[in-house]
Formats: C-alpha cells, structure tokens, sequence
C-alpha cells in the first residue's frame, strides 16, 4: 500500500477540524451546521488527496470519491464527512484492485524515436522527431489518434527525486491551474523504451519560442503584448505558490501567427541548483550561455530562490526583445537607444534588474501598475513639450488686400469683379460701416449689392458721362482699400484674441497633466507601501 495512500489515511484525523459554526444574528432562523470546507487544514488535504486519488486506477469508487471531495460546501459537511470516511475505507481496505502496477517486465522494449506509438488510458500518441531536450527531460512533437498536433516531454523515471518531484509539480501544476499564459497538460501516462522506464505528458505543440520571435524581430507593441502576458502567468504561477526557476525565451511558446505567450516547463528546470553552482564557480563560458538568465542568488551557494528570482529573468527577456542582447552589467544596451518611444522601459528595467531579490520590484501587479504609470508619464511629457513649444506660437493672418479684376455694366447697374473672394464681414463692413470715405450722392456705400463670392454692383441711373462712371469705379477702389486695412486689423485682433484663448487652454492642459502626474505618483508610492 505505502504512499499511494498515505494522504488518505490521514482523513480521519480531520475530524476534529469538523466544528460548530458561529450562531447567527438575532433574528435570523438558520441551524447551526457543522462544517469544515473552508478549514484552511481541509483544503490543503483535498488538493492532495485528489491528486493522490487520480494516481490510482479510475474505477467508479474513485471518481465519485473525488467527485465526494470537490462536493464540500458547508450545507451537508457533516454527513458527507462521514460518507468520505466509508469511502476512503474501502478504497485503502481493497488498495490491491486500485494500485497501477509497474509490469515493466512484461512490456515489450520500444525505442523512444520516429514513428514511436505512445499509449496512455485515453488515446495514442505517434511521435514524430524530438523538438527539445534539457537535463533528463526530451520533449518530441506528436500526433494523436484524431490527427492533432502534440509535444511530448519524457522523463526518465530513476532521475533524481529531486526532479522527479518538479516534474510531478508541474503536471500537476499545469493540470489543475488553467490559464491562458500557463502551458496545459492535456494528457499523462508511462512508457518502457530504450530499456529505459519514462513518465511523459502531452500539450499542446506550438509554432514558435521566444527565442526564434527575437531572432526574426519582434515589432515594439507586440513586446509590450508579451511582457505583460508572461506578468499574468507569472501572476497567477506566483498566487498558487509555484517559482519556474528557470524563465528564458526557450520556454516561452507561441501559436502560429500569435503574440499570446505561453509558459512551459514548470516544475522541473534544466538546471539543477548544485549543477548551476558547479558551471558558474569553473567557468566553464562553453556551457554558461544555458544560464544567461539565472538570477544572482541562483549563482551563489545559499542563495535563496524566491518569486523574484523569476522576475530577474524577465527584465532581461523585456531588454533583450528590444535590443537583441541579454544584460549581464551596467553598461548593457538600453532600450532607447532602439526605440526612442520606449525609453520609459528602462526605468521599469531598472527597478527589476536588482542584485538583491527583495529590492526588485515585486508583485506583478506593482509591476504591471509601475508600467502603466511610466507609459502615462512619457505620453503626458510628450504631450506637455508639445504644448509648450506652441504657446508662443502667434499664427498672424496675412493683409487682406482684393484688387479690382474686372468692370461691366448689366441689369443697370455697374458690376465689379474683383480677384479674390470677398468675405461676408468684410461686404458689410464696406456697406454699413462708418469709415471715413467719398462718394456722389445716389451711389452711397450702402446702395452696393453683392451678387457673388468675388463680385459687387452699384446701381447706374442710365446716361452717366464718362466722368461719372471713372469716380465710381476709384470711389468702390478707395472705399474697399480702406475697408480692407481695417478688415485685416481686426483679423489680426481675433487671432491674437483666439491665441491667447489657446494659450489659456494649454497651460489649463498643462497644470492637469502635473496634477494627474502628482497623483498618479502618490497612489503608486501608496500601492508600494501596502501591496
């Protein structure tokens, strides 16, 4: 029996965690139930003790036994306590007929290669060439009986504890954790090849890494794209208490066409710490390009591994998307001088990049705040420099001064063309104002009709001499000359007029962009302090 069923045996010490709760207010008529769904004790049984039950052959006993666990509300904890307990008994009083035995002896030996048919409860899997390896693990595209693309990643199964460990983590992990950053594991089993006994998993196989995404190019938006969705899986990793170890452009995927990263290998590095220490304190440089990416406290003996040391790996991949080289120092390639409309990232690299883990920047939610209040700052900076280099900006319009084009007479009355449009204000003013001007009596200002855009008239009596029609015609010229002169004045006393209004909206623009760059600071330093 052994630890196949060692968590299971310890439900019955549960019982006592199976409590009263508290009365309700009065007036409300509800019984007191005892329940222990919420028992942070219960729930750290449950996660287990499912994971344990799946281990075991999936009889019907098993299956409503998890159904059972998953079932607990605090409506009926009590009874279904009790029903667990009957359960778990006879499960562990017949461990026999739900033990998956090792007949390895008995299997045929297969090779681990092309064209290989791996088989788990539910499907087959024909492997089709290896497309990654690492440590122990290998990992071989596939396809399954309904002819959909697979990756299989392989495991011998006498590796360390140590990483036979992670690698259970991970499937576990990635098994009852999804999210849409996060690899899933769509299927499990063993196999028996090369005279060797391995543990797989199956997910699904993606088109590209990281790693070929930054050979090609990535365009600058889509960085930001996968930045923060390798921050919403690390998020959600980090929540359910799980450290990668080892976040590097290999491990991060990519469907064909896609910008959506997916984290893979959770649970099992390619490196092991000791094995990590050993290549770094002989510097053999040959095979230290594997572990560009580790963290400083990876790299000392004691160093402690914490969620940090996985963020210390993303602000180098955030660098390197941009500028194609992975930081190791000071004077490393910034991010401005590829793309000047970034430049914000380098401050946000700066906080991330830290020899010491507790002075990065850290949750991500910090992080995914602090890159959304340096991408506001620079565009509230940008904008800002705009508005002030166009606050002296003094637009002055040109000297409106129409010419007489053309002179006939039509309809009686004497029509003059001019070479420009003539705007409505200024015809009235010509006809309506009080300027100072000469004129016959009969053929006032205010007798001028407009007949179209650029054309007036005066109205003609019949048998004007010649005399007559000549001042008319330098009456309407000197009339609109001393018009024009005061049209134009006032053009200009509108437009410094509307500049100053549009210097006034600016400097408002202005001040509300420093206030809402106060604030923003305050409320980041507030999250600081208490997240």
């Amino acid at each position: 029996m052994g630890e196949q069923f060692e968590v299971l045996k310890q439900a019955e010490g549960l019982r006592k965690y199976l409590t009263l709760e508290p009365p309700m207010p009065d007036g409300v008529l509800m019984p007191r139930l005892k329940t222990i769904y919420s028992k942070p004790e219960f729930i750290r049984w449950k996660e287990n003790a499912i994971y344990q039950l799946q281990t075991l052959k999936q009889e019907p006993i098993i299956a409503e036994t998890i159904e059972l666990i998953n079932g607990f509300n605090g409506w009926s904890d009590e009874s279904d306590f009790e029903k667990l307990l009957s359960k778990i008994d006879v499960i562990i009083r017949n461990s026999s007929d739900f033990t998956v035995e090792d007949k390895i002896e008995n299997m045929p030996q297969t090779h681990l290669g092309k064209d290989t048919i791996i088989h788990t409860a539910f499907d087959d899997y024909k492997l089709i060439n290896q497309i990654g390896s690492g440590g122990n693990g290998r990992v071989f595209a596939a396809q399954n009986n309904d002819g959909e693309k697979r990756a299989i990643k392989f495991i011998e199964k006498d590796s360390s504890k140590q990483k036979l460990k992670r690698f259970k983590n991970e499937i576990y992990f990635c098994e009852h954790h999804k999210h849409k950053n996060i690899v899933p594991v769509l299927d499990r089993g063993q196999a028996f090849l090369d005279g060797k006994d391995f543990v797989f998993y199956v997910m699904p196989q993606y088109a590209d890494t990281l790693k070929d995404k930054i050979r090609t190019g990535i365009p600058a938006d889509k960085v930001l794209d996968i930045f923060v969705g390798l921050l919403e899986g690390l998020k959600y990793a980090h929540e359910h208490g799980t450290i990668h170890r080892d976040i590097k452009p290999e491990n991060i995927l990519f469907a064909k066409d896609s910008f959506e990263p997916v984290i893979c290998d959770f649970g099992i590095a390619h490196f092991s710490e000791d094995e990590l220490l050993t290549i770094v304190e002989t510097k053999a440089t040959d095979r230290m390009a594997n572990f560009q990416y580790a963290a400083p406290e990876q790299r000392k003996r004691g160093g402690n591994v914490c969620f940090q040391t996985d963020i210390y790996a993303l602000a180098l991949i955030l660098n390197e998307m941009f500028t194609g080289e992975i930081p190791q120092a000071a004077d490393h390639k910034r991010i401005e001088t590829v793309n000047p409309d970034y430049k914000y990232l380098d401050d946000l690299f700066d906080m991330l990049f830290k020899q010491e883990p507790n002075d990065r920047l850290y949750p991500e939610v910090l992080i995914l705040n602090e890159l959304n209040v340096l991408a506001e700052l620079y565009q509230r900076e940008a904008e800002k420099e705009k508005l002030k280099a166009t606050i002296n900006e003094v637009i002055e319009p040109e000297n409106f001064d129409p010419s007489i084009q053309n002179v006939y007479p039509k309809n009686g009355r004497l029509h003059i063309t001019f070479n420009t449009v003539l705007p409505d204000e200024w015809f009235w003013i010509l006809r309506n104002g009080e300027y100072s001007h000469m004129h016959i009596m009969g053929y006032e200002p205010t007798t001028l009709q407009k007949n179209s855009e650029n054309e007036i008239s005066l109205p003609l009596k019949g048998g004007e001499s010649q005399d007559i029609i000549k001042s008319l015609i330098r009456n309407v010229k000197e009339w609109s000359a001393t018009v024009s002169r005061e049209y134009s004045q006032e053009l200009k006393r509108k437009a410094i007029a509307e500049q100053r209004k549009k210097e006034e909206a600016r400097m408002k623009e202005i001040r509300r962009i420093e206030e809402e760059e106060r604030m923003r600071s305050t409320i980041n330093d507030v999250l600081k302090e208490i997240l």
